[in-house]
């Protein structure tokens, strides 16, 4: 999503939406392929019961964790989901233009996966802890600087790594439930 959008928007501003979403069709046919290709088939090493596999729900740390995770998901790319018109209406960019910064973010989050994976595994609560409190400092720093161009570039390559940051955080989830399980 955060590479494909930018792409698609570029393709479709110098082409068109047609050209886009066929060029995108390829590309997802030939990844089909590949991932039938070149992953590896995991066999299951023991067999779980339904019950047991649930019985992880049936602990309020699980619960929290999920409305922690489905409500920051929601402040991502929810965000996300309008930054397009943003940068068009308040910042007055170019669709071009619109389209780098929606790659720059893109790009950002790879590099947030690897940082969140670091911290996530050097100091996994306290960076879970801290992550929403950035976040937020960073959505409020846009809301004040967007009309300004470079402070809006800036911002959008921190929250870029944020959102990437975020896919990792999700798998804190896996940890809690690990701790709750053992």
């Amino acid at each position: 999503m955060v590479l494909g959008v930018p792409v698609a928007s570029f393709m479709a501003n110098t082409f068109s939406l047609e050209i886009a979403m066929s060029f995108f069709a390829i590309v997802n046919i030939f990844t089909f392929f590949a991932t039938i290709l070149f992953i590896p088939s995991m066999p299951v090493q023991e067999r779980l019961s339904y019950g047991s596999q649930l019985k992880i729900l049936t602990h309020g740390v699980i619960w929290l964790s999920i409305l922690g995770i489905l409500f920051l998901n929601a402040a991502i790319f929810g965000v996300f989901s309008y930054l397009a018109e943003y940068l068009d209406v308040v910042t007055n960019m170019s669709a071009n233009v619109i389209s780098v910064m929606l790659l720059v973010y893109g790009l950002a989050n790879i590099v947030g996966n690897i940082i969140a994976g670091k911290l996530l595994t050097d100091y996994p609560i306290r960076s879970v802890t801290i992550f929403p409190i950035v976040l937020t400092v960073v959505y409020l720093i846009f809301f004040f600087v967007a009309e300004f161009t470079i402070p809006t570039a800036i911002i959008i390559l921190v929250w870029g790594v944020l959102g990437g940051d975020w896919c990792k955080y999700q798998s804190i989830l896996g940890y809690v439930c690990r701790i709750q399980g053992s």
